[in-house]
């Protein structure tokens, strides 16, 4: 059975209830995982592995980062159709403004764990946009490890399944703004650069992940304008090079107070 349902409406769980054994019977609150398609101007562009919240963010986030459109007026209106297991989220978009990745559809569904699943070629794999904003003066650590301290309190649905990522938002004075958490991180991470759309213009700030560093986080960063990305684990060669071109600080957490800059 198919609802078309308005983007600002969409509520459904995001986890499951399954009995497991552990010491003794009891339920455990797994993540949800379903299917969910982009669609622009009535043309199917991709289908990602997610959890069902904040797909409205998530929609304006990957169609940002991906460079589907080339900015976030591009975007006209959003609509979400959900069918059993799965959502379709249509958008609307101007196509005069739209990007490289608009023209790059994912010939598979892209995967929780992966950021590239169905693109199609190499070129576009590691094509990343120049930067959009000068050198910037990483905060100190203590900033960032107040962040990292706010960030850990904040995830709330992480603190039920222990299973999906997070990735937050943070002013250059280490003020947790925004927090959306999803089972894929680059997922995550698209949710909230949607969120922080909101906010014209977007203050200058770096985000906090907890995930490993992977280039395709630090282009998606990059290709937004982000300041830094805080992760807890070190970069790949691979983004720390990106990251250096493109003026974009990385940290690790390697201790429970303790930050490596790259």
């Amino acid at each position: 059975m198919t609802e078309t349902l308005m983007a600002s409406s969409i509520s459904v769980p995001t986890s499951a209830d399954f009995p497991v054994e552990h010491h003794k019977s009891q339920q455990w609150h797994l993540a949800r995982e379903v299917p969910v398609a982009f669609i622009y101007n009535a043309h199917p562009h991709a289908v990602m592995m997610a959890t069902p919240q904040d797909l409205e963010d998530f929609a304006i986030g990957f169609s940002l980062s991906e460079e589907v459109v080339t900015e976030r007026g591009a975007i006209e209106d959003i609509y979400i159709e959900q069918d059993e297991e799965a959502f379709r989220v249509f958008l609307s978009i101007d196509e005069t403004k739209t990007g490289p990745g608009y023209q790059q559809k994912r010939t598979i569904a892209g995967r929780t764990s992966c950021g590239l699943c169905g693109v199609a070629e190499l070129e576009a794999a590691i094509r990343v946009s120049p930067n959009k904003h000068a050198q910037v003066t990483a905060p100190a650590p203590e900033v960032l490890v107040k962040s990292l301290q706010s960030f850990h309190r904040a995830q709330h649905i992480h603190k039920i399944n222990y299973s999906v990522h997070g990735a937050a938002f943070c002013t250059m004075d280490g003020e947790l703004l925004h927090l959306r958490e999803d089972v894929g991180r680059h997922n995550a991470l698209d949710k909230l650069l949607g969120a922080l759309t909101v906010r014209s213009p977007t203050p200058e700030g770096y985000v906090v992940m907890s995930s490993r560093c992977s280039f395709e986080l630090v282009k998606k960063a990059v290709t937004f304008g982000l300041s830094g990305l805080v992760t807890l684990s070190a970069p790949t060669s691979l983004a720390l090079e990106i990251a250096q071109k493109n003026n974009l600080f990385l940290a690790c957490q390697d201790g429970p107070e303790r930050l490596t800059f790259f």
